[in-house]
């Protein structure tokens, strides 16, 4: 869909059938995904996070959306639908003030660096989520003394989570 016709779209106040789905559905050239990510309309934007199709270029602008849910949407499908996702995108998210961005950023292949920030993080549900085969094989000493030290229970539990997979594989 050209981006002209996209931006007249965006203007509609109210689009029959499912209209609130649309902008995830449409095929996004380059210009329609700028468009929907320049959007002022939160839903307009969380299409373009849902949208096979959308530049995954354009669409890392929404890593530093001012909206959170925005934010959080993208961290959980930055890697979805088989896209290449941005160099530093990662980063950017794995920084974010949410909590819960943080936590769906260890979904992902995540350079060892950022994952052993995230073992670091100062909330617990995201150093357990940071817990994983790739981070305990490549974690600075340091890392692995801070989680074992840890006293969050959901730590201690993604701990034997992963010893116990090791266990069975060994």
């Amino acid at each position: 869909m050209p981006a002209s016709v996209l931006a007249r779209l965006l203007t509609v106040k109210e689009l029959p059938d499912g209209g609130s789905s649309w902008p995830a559905r449409c095929p996004l050239d380059a210009g329609g995904a700028q468009v929907l990510v320049a959007s002022v309309q939160t839903g307009h934007r969380l299409g373009a996070v849902e949208n096979r199709a959308a530049d995954v270029e354009v669409l890392a602008r929404l890593a530093r959306d001012p909206v959170p849910r925005v934010r959080f949407a993208y961290a959980a499908l930055v890697g979805d639908f088989g896209r290449r996702v941005p160099e530093g995108v990662l980063e950017v998210l794995a920084g974010d003030g949410q909590a819960r961005i943080r936590r769906a950023v260890t979904r992902w292949d995540v350079p060892p660096a950022v994952r052993e920030r995230l073992a670091g993080d100062d909330d617990a549900a995201v150093r357990a989520a940071a817990v994983t085969e790739q981070l305990w094989a490549s974690a600075a000493p340091a890392v692995r003394e801070s989680l074992l030290a840890d006293p969050a229970p959901e730590v201690r539990d993604a701990l034997a989570v992963l010893f116990a997979g090791e266990r069975e594989r060994g």
